[in-house]
C-alpha cells in the first residue's frame, strides 16, 4: 500500500494498491550458440502473446550453473542474445531463463 504523503486518517489521503503479476508465458526458443571452451552465447525470444506479459518485462533473469553451485544474472536491455563467459572448461551447465 503506497499513500500520497498525508496523514492515513486525513481526508486528504489517497490509498493506491499496487499489484505486480509475473509473465504467465515464459521465454520462447531458448538455444545456445558461440560454444567455447570459457563461454557460450544464450538466445532467447520474449514470450509470444503481449497479454502473457502482464505489461512490460524489465528484466530477464538468467540462472546457471553446475552440480555445486548456481549463478544468477539480470538482463535489462535484452537483445536477442546474451554471452555468459569466465566459465569453467570442461563442466556441464544448466541453464534457465525467467522474465
Amino acid at each position: 500500500v503506497v499513500e500520497n504523503g498525508a496523514h492515513p486518517r486525513s481526508r486528504n489521503s489517497v490509498t493506491f494498491n499496487l499489484f505486480v503479476e509475473e509473465p504467465s508465458s515464459k521465454p520462447r526458443e531458448l538455444s545456445i550458440s558461440r560454444i567455447n571452451i570459457n563461454f557460450f552465447e544464450l538466445m532467447w525470444s520474449m514470450p509470444k502473446k503481449r497479454k502473457s506479459r502482464h505489461g512490460k518485462i524489465d528484466y530477464y533473469t538468467i540462472y546457471y550453473g553446475d552440480d555445486q553451485s548456481e549463478q544468477a544474472v539480470n538482463v535489462t536491455n535484452f537483445t536477442g542474445t546474451y554471452t555468459l563467459d569466465n566459465l569453467r572448461p570442461y563442466t556441464e551447465y544448466s541453464v534457465y531463463v525467467t522474465a
